[in-house]
C-alpha cells in the first residue's frame, strides 16, 4: 500500500474506531482525539476488521499492522495497552493533558469558591465538565481568566443545590440554560448541553450537540470533573492548541451566522498569536461586512478591547 493511501486508511480506521466507541465505550483512550464520522459508519458497518480487508498491506509494515492491532484490539475490548506509535502517542497526549488540569486544578490558581462549585457539580452529574477558555489557558500556561462549567444537570435541581450551599444564583432565561452562581464576589457560568441549533428551546443535550455550538477547536476541550479526563470530541482542539491553529468548528459560515461578533473574536485571536487556518480566514474575510452590519457597535468595541 502506498504511504498516501496508508495515511488516509489509518485516519479512517482511527475515526471509525472511535465513533465505534464513544457511543458504547464511556471511557475510551480514544475517544477525545478523533471526532465523530457517521459517514464511515453508514458505508462500512461497525466490524472494521472486514474494512481493513479492503485494502492491500504487507505484513512487514510493523508500524501499519501494530496500528491494525491497536485498532482490532479497542473494538474487541481487549484490555492492553496500544502498541502502534500513533496509539501510544494518543495515549500519552490525552493523559499529560489530563494531567496538567488536574494538577492546575488542584494545586495552583483556583480559589476555594471554584473547587467548591467543582465538588458540587462532581457530585449532582458524573457529565459535568469545565470547558472552554480555562482549559485551553492552562494548556498553554496560562493564567485563566475566568471558569466556565457545563453539565445535564438540569437548571431547577442547580438552583437548588447551589442556593443550600450559600450561593447567589441567577438563571439567565429558560431557553438558554444557563445559570450563573456567585458567592465571596466570584460568579461562575454554569450551562447545561445544548441540543438546538437556533437558540429556540430549552432541551437538554450532550456533549457532541454542545461541542457543535462552539465557536473554535481550541475552546472546545472538556474535563470531566469527576474522572478528570481530557475529552475533544470535536477531535481537532488538542491539536490546534498545539499548533496554535485558530479554526471553527464545522462550517465557519454556520459559526458566523450564529453569532457575526466572532468574527472579531477570530482576529482578537489572531493578536494573541494564533494563526488562522485558511478555510476559516476566508470566510472571515467573506462574511466580514455581514459582521459588521449585524453586531452592535458596543459589542464590537468590547470585544477588541479584550486584549
Amino acid at each position: 500500500m502506498e504511504n498516501k493511501n496508508k495515511k488516509l486508511f489509518t485516519k479512517t480506521m482511527f475515526k471509525k474506531c472511535n465513533e465505534h466507541f464513544f457511543k458504547n465505550e464511556k471511557y475510551s483512550i480514544l475517544k477525545p482525539y478523533f471526532p465523530l464520522t457517521e459517514h464511515i459508519i453508514s458505508l462500512y458497518g461497525e466490524d472494521i476488521f472486514e474494512f481493513s480487508k479492503k485494502f492491500r498491506y504487507v505484513e512487514e509494515d510493523l508500524e501499519f499492522t501494530d496500528m491494525i492491532d491497536d485498532l482490532i484490539t479497542i473494538v474487541n475490548k481487549r484490555d492492553r495497552q496500544l502498541v502502534s506509535d500513533i496509539g501510544i502517542n494518543i495515549q500519552k497526549d490525552l493523559e499529560d493533558c489530563s494531567d496538567a488540569v488536574l494538577i492546575h486544578f488542584k494545586f495552583s490558581e483556583p480559589s476555594e469558591v471554584v473547587k467548591e462549585v467543582s465538588d458540587i457539580l462532581e457530585k449532582l452529574s458524573p457529565e459535568s465538565y469545565l470547558v472552554g477558555g480555562c482549559i485551553r489557558d492552562i494548556l498553554t500556561m496560562n493564567k485563566p481568566k475566568d471558569y466556565d462549567f457545563v453539565t445535564d444537570t438540569e437548571m431547577i435541581v442547580l438552583k437548588e443545590v447551589f442556593e443550600k450551599n450559600g450561593f447567589d444564583v441567577t438563571l439567565a432565561g429558560e431557553s438558554f440554560l444557563v445559570v450563573h452562581v456567585s458567592k465571596n464576589d466570584e460568579t461562575f457560568e454554569i450551562a447545561n448541553f445544548r441540543s438546538d441549533k437556533d437558540n429556540s428551546g430549552g432541551l437538554i443535550g450532550n456533549i457532541f450537540e454542545d461541542v457543535e455550538r462552539r465557536d473554535f477547536t481550541v475552546g472546545a476541550i472538556y474535563f470531566n470533573l469527576g474522572t478528570h479526563e481530557i475529552l475533544d470530541p470535536n477531535g481537532q482542539g488538542l491539536e490546534d492548541i498545539r499548533n496554535r491553529t485558530l479554526r471553527f468548528i464545522g462550517n465557519a459560515r454556520e459559526r458566523i451566522f450564529e453569532d457575526p461578533l466572532r468574527v472579531f473574536r477570530f482576529y482578537r485571536f489572531l493578536r494573541r498569536g494564533y494563526e488562522a487556518h485558511p478555510d476559516s480566514l476566508r470566510k472571515v474575510r467573506q462574511w466580514f461586512n455581514y459582521s459588521i452590519e449585524n453586531t452592535k457597535p458596543e459589542r464590537i468595541r468590547m470585544e477588541m478591547e479584550k486584549n
